[in-house]
């Protein structure tokens, strides 16, 4: 897209067929990471990061969550 730095990840697990408590279970999930690493000047390495999750399941409790991360790579050597 010409953005360098910029980053998209997206995930959906499913599970069917388990057991808990002797019953029938299911679950999924689906993540969503949008990120950005600043490339050049004082920040370089500086990284955003928003992620959202969504989580069901039959015998659970739903989960839904919204998070910023905020990162920092550098070089130790």
């Amino acid at each position: 897209m010409g953005l360098p730095g910029l980053t998209l990840m997206a995930r959906y697990i499913r599970a069917d067929d388990f057991q808990i408590r002797s019953q029938a279970a299911s679950e999924r999930e689906r993540d969503i990471d949008l990120g950005y690493v600043i490339q050049s000047g004082p920040l370089a390495g500086l990284g955003f990061r928003l992620r959202n999750v969504m989580y069901r399941g039959s015998d659970t409790t739903d989960v839904d969550e919204n998070r910023v991360l905020i990162t920092y790579t550098f070089n130790i050597w």
